[in-house]
């Protein structure tokens, strides 16, 4: 669970400002938004399995998808914030992440 917890607040100055440059690309390229689709389709299942698992469970429900998507809000609302407005992210972040750890699925 820390890797979830920790990984909105992570500050990696090159790799958030890629990460937009990605996103901003993908808005203007088929190309470039159908490779970055698959990698977010992965990573929101990888996220979705942890959440089931976390709350022991060996089946996604949608429960875990919606908390999979939650968490990749919160994890783009933080690249944004730290990256465009050079805001720090926690604790707001780790509060979030923890209610949503929390949260009975």
């Amino acid at each position: 669970m820390a890797w979830l917890v920790s990984t909105p607040s992570r500050k990696d100055d090159t790799g958030d400002r890629l990460f937009l440059e990605v996103a901003a690309e993908a808005a203007r390229n088929e190309r470039i938004r159908a490779i970055y689709l698959d990698v977010r389709a992965q990573a929101f299942a990888n996220i979705s399995r942890a959440f089931a698992g976390l709350m022991g469970s060996d089946a996604v429900s949608d429960e875990h998808r919606a908390l999979a998507q939650a968490f990749m809000l919160i994890e783009l609302g933080s690249v944004c914030a730290r990256t465009l407005l050079n805001e720090p992210v926690q604790p707001a972040s780790d509060r979030l992440i923890e209610c949503l750890v929390g949260m009975p699925v």
